[in-house]
């Protein structure tokens, strides 16, 4: 009788389904039901940099066409350069345009000059390459690579591309390129501690023209610098500063700069070897090749290429 009830007891609380343990299941079930599913965060895309031509070069905008084509876009100046002027060799002028008094350097002198190159970079760039002629060899010697590889060019300055334009073109924007302290457009070293030239001061320094043609286009630039005329030396000889003179009485200098981009012509013109006996001013380079048994420094005279006109060579007309 007694084995009856443990059974029947046994039996009634199998039928209560509400007294039994959830199975682990169930629990993992519940669990997912409830809680609150966050789908990750998907990063942002980065904006595209390179804009449809009308959004960087509206209809607003102030354009010449020339050896570049150039827009001016508000306060904003920008370069279209075509494919075809890419890694060609263009020589770059900086002339003083107004100097103040005082340090012996006259408007018009030259400031420096470079010869450089528009280059494809990577990330959307182009960079202004600086063109260096310090050593040569032909392009059909062994010692050739080896010399193109010991010396490389710099890069003076980077220009994201802001949007691209008919047949290939590239749409630079220059302000921080002319407003910039870049060597090619600036005071070589020496020239800028002989004159006792500073930092630039970009809050009061700003692109005043720029002018296009065929062949060059012209850059005005303003630019103000901070100058400090070097002390005078205990002992030594007192002689006058080749600082300008607001340098000494304010201790900045405000200088007008042309720079000129002149395009070279694609084959270059022959040169004529340097002889001291005629008055030529000369550059040189180290050549190197193959067959040599020293390495030969060649030097060449520096000259124009002036070419008359073949008009002025008829009827006899003396050409000067």
């Amino acid at each position: 009788m007694l084995a009856g009830l443990v059974l029947f007891s046994a039996l009634s609380f199998a039928q209560k389904p509400d007294s039994l343990p959830p199975h682990p299941k169930d629990s993992l079930s519940v669990v997912k039901k409830d809680s609150t599913h966050k789908p990750e965060k998907k990063k942002p895309e980065k904006p595209d940099p390179i804009k449809p031509y009308k959004e960087v070069i509206p209809d607003s905008a102030i354009s010449k066409t020339g050896l570049f084509t150039i827009h001016k876009v508000d306060n904003n100046w920008y370069f279209e350069i075509p494919d075809s002027l890419f890694n060609r060799d263009i020589l770059v002028v900086t002339r003083y345009d107004k100097v103040p008094g005082g340090a012996g350097v006259y408007a018009g002198e030259i400031v420096n000059q470079q010869m450089v190159r528009f280059v494809n970079g990577p990330d959307k760039n182009i960079y202004l390459q600086l063109k260096m002629t310090i050593a040569m060899a032909d392009s059909t010697n062994a010692i050739y690579k080896a010399v193109i590889n010991s010396n490389a060019d710099p890069y003076l300055a980077s220009l994201p591309i802001k949007a691209y334009g008919k047949n290939h073109s590239v749409v630079v924007e220059v302000n921080d390129l002319f407003l910039g302290d870049n060597p090619a457009l600036s005071f070589r070293s020496s020239t800028r501690k002989g004159l006792s030239i500073g930092g630039l001061l970009k809050d009061r320094s700003f692109i005043q023209s720029i002018h296009t043609y065929p062949i060059n286009t012209e850059i005005k630039t303003v630019k103000t610098y901070t100058s400090q005329p070097a002390p005078h030396q205990p002992g030594q000889p007192m002689r006058r500063s080749r600082a300008f003179d607001a340098a000494g009485d304010v201790g900045l200098v405000t200088i007008g700069f042309n720079h000129s981009f002149l395009l070279l012509p694609k084959t270059p013109m022959q040169p004529r070897l340097f002889d001291p006996r005629v008055g030529y001013f000369a550059d040189g380079y180290t050549r190197y090749g193959d067959d040599q048994q020293r390495v030969k420094d060649e030097h060449f005279i520096v000259r124009w290429n002036l070419q008359p006109k073949p008009e002025d060579y008829q009827n006899g007309k003396t050409v000067s």
